[in-house]
């Protein structure tokens, strides 16, 4: 059975956790995240096995919030940042020859019109100018942390122009259903419907225990299976070290509930990390 066969049957798919909070808990946050795609992708590579020593089925590029901005500060092209973080995440795939490396695409950080300036087209070619510099060595496409109905269906078009690699796509809402642009949970839920992508999904700004009853009222309005990345809870700031309280255990408790509800695509967003991913995988196994 392929990937794409996999995630059709709500087959159970553990994606990875953090990134982001691993380095900057490490004193690698802002630009610095980025350039370590070219300048010690080894970093990445070893955050990346082990995630797949936790027992995680797909790995996430170090690709979220490449944005024009992003590169400024790094003084890096889009194209070799992207090639490097694709780079790192095959080197650590050597050992795993039965996972999977997502090209994890953000949002663009500019707000689309009619909201803002930022028209279709331009989201359209940001998502493509880095689909194009990693779609042959990548297995599938996640999109996430997406808050506005143009965006996304500018980044499902762009992966869709280029392949037909599996496409999960998630929006960020917030416990009141709506995105902080005011997308609603049955706008999202007509898109997933007649969107080409293989899953829909809810990431981010939420814990396990404040998703689950939105990801259960969405899994029924849906023609496609659910996936869902939670929060491990808001940060506290000690001096320069950002600190998420919730433990791994609770995490992976809260994760092995979407399972229960029979959403068996379940993975973790901010503040997660591989020791959350571990306890979800012994969970789901014990």
């Amino acid at each position: 059975m392929n990937l794409k066969e996999r995630i059709q049957k709500n087959d159970t798919i553990l994606l990875d956790g953090s990134m982001g909070a691993i380095l900057i808990k490490m004193g690698l946050g802002g630009a610095k995240i980025h350039r370590l795609n070219t300048e010690q992708p080894e970093i990445i590579s070893e955050i990346h096995k082990q995630y797949f020593a936790a027992g995680c089925d797909i790995i996430l590029t170090n690709t979220f919030n490449i944005t024009p901005e992003s590169m400024q500060k790094a003084d890096l092209s889009v194209e070799e940042t992207v090639r490097g973080a694709v780079a790192a995440a095959k080197e650590a795939k050597n050992d795993y020859s039965d996972r999977y490396i997502a090209l994890d695409l953000g949002p663009t950080g500019k707000m689309m019109e009619p909201y803002g300036q930022h028209p279709y087209h331009s989201a359209y070619d940001y998502f493509k100018l880095q689909i194009d510099s990693a779609y042959t060595d990548v297995d599938l496409f996640v999109i996430e942390t997406i808050s506005d109905v143009t965006e996304m269906k500018a980044a499902i078009q762009a992966c869709r122009d280029t392949c037909d690699k599996p496409i999960l796509a998630a929006m960020t809402f917030t416990a009141k259903e709506k995105t902080w642009l005011g997308v609603t949970l049955d706008q999202w839920a007509d898109l997933i419907n007649e969107s080409d992508i293989t899953a829909g999904g809810i990431n981010c700004t939420l814990t396990p225990a404040e998703m689950l009853p939105i990801a259960q009222k969405l899994q029924k309005m849906i023609n496609k299976p659910l996936f869902v990345e939670p929060n491990r809870g808001q940060p506290e700031t000690d001096g320069t070290n950002t600190i998420y309280h919730m433990s791994s255990e609770t995490f992976a408790d809260g994760l092995i509930d979407f399972h229960k509800s029979g959403i068996h695509i379940i993975g973790g967003c901010c503040g997660s990390d591989p020791d959350c991913i571990k306890a979800t995988y012994e969970k789901l196994h014990h």
